[in-house]
């Protein structure tokens, strides 16, 4: 499996300790998960220094297919670029694997990432 890392408000994110989630969301009619995490800016590419952690959120829609694995349990962990990856594959839909303190998200659908403004914590 081919991943590469996707952008977020923040860069691209890096580490275990970089996303605790602080609460989740998931409908079935649509199908719709949404994770919101508090992001240690630590952990992110570029490194931003002197700030407190901001919140971000993960919302994904049109979700096709879901698989949530605890950490040291996902398969293809090796395979894994960064906590926010986008998996390159011939599908009709998008396919992301969000990974977290404690969780590994295996979701396919549309992904928006939304953060706290780093200037207004």
């Amino acid at each position: 499996m081919e991943t590469s890392p996707v952008k977020t408000p923040y860069g691209i994110i890096y580490g275990r300790n970089a996303l605790l989630i602080k609460e989740y969301k998931l409908n079935l009619t649509p199908m719709s998960v949404t994770i919101s995490c508090a992001l240690s800016l630590g952990c992110c590419k570029p490194v931003v220094l002197d700030m407190p952690g901001v919140d971000i959120t993960f919302a994904f829609k049109n979700v096709q297919y879901i698989s949530i694995y605890k950490l040291d349990h996902f398969p293809y962990e090796t395979d894994t670029s960064s906590n926010v990856d986008k998996v390159d594959a011939d599908e009709d839909h998008d396919r992301y694997i969000l990974s977290t303190y404690d969780h590994v998200f295996d979701i396919t659908g549309d992904l928006e990432i939304t953060g706290q403004d780093c200037n207004n914590p």
